[in-house]
């Protein structure tokens, strides 16, 4: 669940295959899924955190090259090792050993490739948790079979736009015309159509860019009426985003704060209102 249980933001097999959507308001699925004999879990943001430095720290012992991309994802350099399906099961049993998680490993010659590998790591259990596409004689039939949505970057919007110039499997795309890619969509899909290709066309960053902007958010469990408690949520959500702001040696030249009414209450009068105010200097501190 989200934040004081609001919405689904992870769902498990079983969950996905009662029909349960993504972003669902919990309070409007909560009888059926409870019938069905469901269990909802509330989030742990700081747990979630810790793991993550943990598996990351795991995953550098293996490779001086690393860019860690989110919260549960990371790429590795493994350029010049020698068996590398071997190292991916190592890689899954030292995180499994270390920290208990479940991980999946992808391996190809280019970033859209290894993120492919690994969706199909994770889908298809006959790769026991590594696919390596360096060792797959032919990958076209495997490639073929994959819709085109499942390409790193490839949102629902230009999957319509491919499915209506009639590119629906990822193998279509790899093969499409790079200049047709380029005009009637644009570069970006274009460099993703050469990594489908194998040449590599995003290079690794292995030290991760200081972040432009830091959010501290959250729903309330409850309708707020009284504006005494509604600014005291507001300073502390302000406090948490400075000790994310000092932990990453970084200062604000802006603070922005918005608001918005219950949106699954469409019968309800809507409000949103935000401010952004700049700073005189860049600071890292809260000042009242």
């Amino acid at each position: 669940m989200s934040n004081n249980d609001g919405c689904v933001v992870a769902r498990s097999a079983e969950a996905k295959a009662l029909g349960i959507p993504m972003g669902a308001p919990y309070f409007k699925i909560e009888a059926s899924f409870r019938r069905a004999g469901g269990v909802a879990l509330s989030s742990n943001y700081a747990l979630y955190a810790d793991m993550s430095q943990r598996v990351m720290s795991v995953l550098a012992e293996f490779s001086p090259e690393q860019e860690v991309y989110s919260i549960d994802e990371c790429f590795l350099g493994l350029e010049g090792f020698g068996d590398l399906t071997g190292i991916g099961q190592h890689l899954r049993e030292k995180v499994r050993r270390w920290t208990g998680l479940p991980f999946c490993v992808g391996i190809g010659p280019s970033k859209t490739l290894a993120k492919l590998a690994n969706h199909v790591a994770k889908k298809r259990p006959e790769w026991c948790g590594v696919c390596n596409l360096l060792d797959v004689p032919s990958i076209d039939a495997l490639i073929g079979q994959i819709e085109v949505g499942e390409v790193w970057g490839v949102g629902r919007k230009i999957q319509e736009k491919l499915a209506c110039r009639g590119i629906t499997r990822v193998g279509q795309l790899r093969d499409a015309d790079p200049a047709t890619i380029r005009r009637e969509f644009s570069v970006v899909l274009e460099l993703t159509a050469q990594e489908l290709r194998g040449v590599s066309c995003l290079a690794l960053d292995d030290v991760t860019p200081s972040k432009q902007h830091i959010m501290s958010s959250r729903s309330f469990g409850q309708p707020v009426r009284e504006l005494l408690e509604l600014e005291q949520a507001v300073a502390a959500y302000v406090a948490n985003a400075c000790v994310k702001l000092r932990r990453r040696g970084s200062a604000a030249g802006a603070v922005s704060v918005f608001l918005q009414t219950n949106r699954f209450k469409p019968d309800e009068p809507q409000y949103s209102p935000g401010v952004t105010v700049p700073l005189a200097f860049a600071r890292s501190n809260l000042i009242r």
